[in-house]
């Protein structure tokens, strides 16, 4: 089980996502923008950051940089191209994906990790 931080603004995708987690026994946090998942990284211990790239007061760039101050693994799922900050993901998930591609995603980093 790990706890992972979902960063996503669009709420049916975060309803399904944090459903399926769930349902895999992780323990998910959701944050809707970057300045809301940066302080939850500040103030909690996450296993596994998944983020958007384009969120509002923000970006997922923004939330990457701080989890990899905070050694924290980041799977990047956005429509957009990571761009030069490809060194801050993990894993680079496109959007859109299957469920099956996702949870393979997740739960590979989560074994590279050693979660």
């Amino acid at each position: 089980m790990a706890k992972i931080l979902l960063v996503e603004d669009h709420p049916a995708l975060v309803a399904l996502r944090k459903k399926v987690l769930q349902q895999y026994g992780h323990k998910v946090s959701c944050a809707k923008d970057a300045l809301h998942a940066c302080r939850l990284l500040k103030s909690r211990h996450y296993d596994l950051v998944i983020t958007d790239k384009i969120l509002s007061k923000g970006t997922g760039i923004e939330v990457a940089q701080l989890a990899h101050e905070l050694r924290i693994p980041v799977v990047l799922s956005s429509g957009w191209p990571a761009g030069k900050a490809t060194h801050l993901f993990t894993h680079i998930l496109p959007k859109p994906c299957t469920l099956r591609k996702f949870l393979g995603v997740i739960h590979a980093t989560l074994e590279s990790s050693g979660i």
